[in-house]
């Protein structure tokens, strides 16, 4: 690959990334993964919602889950939920519980990742959003994802 060719991957993924309008990630604890596997989700959300649907209050969507056996006190900011109104970015982090996650088997840790994820979304009614954004109706768009049977079944392989 030439340093021209390079440039262009790396232009075209730029852009790609721009475009992105929502993000799933998580801070896991390494004995759980790949148990706890957000790239699932992040996979099936982009794949079947278009955030621009619900409003304009919102333009960036970043849901993080922590599946961590303790958070350090010097990184409690890891938790919560924010709102940036300059940008139309939400961010919003939520722990899955650490014990029920590793006695789970990898169909009840996705069941309490839909929980949480569903969670998130309820945590945007607290925010005072520079334009309308139905956080309602982006949640039962969701809820209708995990309600399909097996959604997550080639995840599991199976």
């Amino acid at each position: 690959m030439t340093a021209k060719d390079e440039q262009l991957l790396v232009r075209e993924h730029k852009e790609w990334l721009e475009k992105q309008r929502i993000f799933i990630s998580g801070r896991i604890w390494n004995d759980l993964y790949p148990k706890v596997g957000p790239g699932l989700f992040l996979e099936e959300i982009r794949k079947h919602i278009d955030l621009s649907q619900y409003g304009e209050g919102i333009e960036k969507y970043y849901f993080t889950f922590i599946a961590i056996e303790k958070i350090p006190p010097n990184f409690l900011g890891w938790l919560g939920s924010n709102y940036n109104p300059k940008h139309k970015k939400v961010e919003i982090a939520i722990e899955l519980p650490y014990q029920k996650v590793v006695e789970a088997d990898k169909e009840e840790v996705i069941k309490l990742m839909e929980a949480a994820f569903l969670k998130g979304i309820d945590e945007i009614a607290d925010f005072n959003l520079v334009a309308s954004f139905d956080y309602e109706a982006f949640k039962e768009d969701v809820t209708n994802i995990f309600a399909q049977e097996g959604w997550y079944k080639t995840y599991l392989g199976e």
